[in-house]
């Protein structure tokens, strides 16, 4: 009997069904952060050319990224396939699985390319945790042409919708003056107090926040020594945000300080976006909000 479209594409996945699962443990077992997936990229673009597709390596001038492609219809479907870990705890965030369902996606849509007259395109994408790898390969043109662009993402539950935030992500530098801490402490200035300051501050704005904003942040750089005032600190807050709706009635703005010794906190670096999923079990998603830029960043 002849296969539907569907049921090849089924045959295709069950068929490649434990290289996927092997693919997926490996990339588990070797986490490798933003911009350094050699061995996860390497895999999945080894994968998909045994399969047939046309491998492209580095492109976007990001050695681990890749474009891999196969069928030549009007249609382009782009299907990612994040690869990165998280610092310290891996690949929490399942991009193992993310990578091994994308190469899946790519062998089953080539299987049935002809019959639905499409071009399918696994795109490698790297540094999705910190870094913005899409935003890079959208800046350099790689998602040109592609007419729909989707990937997957692990979940306690199957869902066919999964809505998403912005992040924007700064660093803050605090300036003080430097003291010994023991003898002459009033004669400091201390900038990893200002972050105290600051950490409180978005404390007690989270009351106030609308439903979906989140905040989060860390210290970066706190001082050199317990028995020295420091003179500089850094933190890197990264708020998840809303959308354009909300930009005109919203923002964060810093105050100067008082005293003319210290300094407003810089913010430095490029302002990077990139998608974060929000998903709650037995509810349907809501959709995601517009973005909310940080002013002065």
């Amino acid at each position: 009997m002849t296969m539907t479209i569907k049921q090849a594409a089924r045959s295709e996945v069950e068929g490649a069904a434990d290289a996927l699962v092997d693919l997926s443990h490996r990339i588990w077992d070797h986490p490798e952060l933003a911009f350094e997936e050699e061995r996860a990229s390497a895999w999945s673009a080894e994968a998909l050319a045994d399969a047939g597709f046309s491998v492209e390596t580095g492109v976007a001038d990001l050695p681990t990224a890749f474009v891999a492609e196969a069928g030549s219809g009007p249609l382009v479907i782009g299907i990612c396939a994040e690869l990165d870990a998280l610092p310290g705890i891996g690949h929490a965030c399942g991009h193992n699985m993310i990578a091994a369902a994308g190469v899946g996606a790519g062998l089953a849509l080539a299987r049935v390319a002809d019959d639905l007259g499409i071009t399918v395109r696994v795109l490698g994408t790297p540094a999705e945790e910190l870094g913005g790898g899409k935003i890079l390969m959208v800046e350099q043109g790689v998602f040109d042409g592609i007419h729909l662009a989707m990937m997957v993402h692990p979940a306690p539950v199957e869902g066919d919708a999964f809505p998403t935030l912005a992040i924007s992500q700064c660093d803050f530098h605090y300036h003080g003056k430097t003291a010994h801490a023991s003898l002459a402490p009033n004669l400091g200035i201390n900038a990893a107090d200002a972050i105290t300051v600051a950490q409180v501050g978005v404390g007690l704005l989270r009351q106030h926040l609308e439903v979906g904003d989140q905040v989060h942040g860390i210290v970066t750089r706190g001082g050199e020594a317990a028995n020295i005032v420091p003179s500089s600190a850094a933190s890197k807050p990264g708020p998840p945000q809303p959308g354009p709706a909300s930009t005109s009635s919203r923002s964060v703005r810093r105050t100067p300080n008082s005293t003319t010794t210290t300094r407003s906190p810089t913010c430095t670096g490029p302002t990077r976006r990139r998608s974060v999923g929000r998903w709650a079990p037995g509810r349907r998603p809501r959709p995601h909000r517009p973005t909310w830029p940080i002013s002065a960043c």
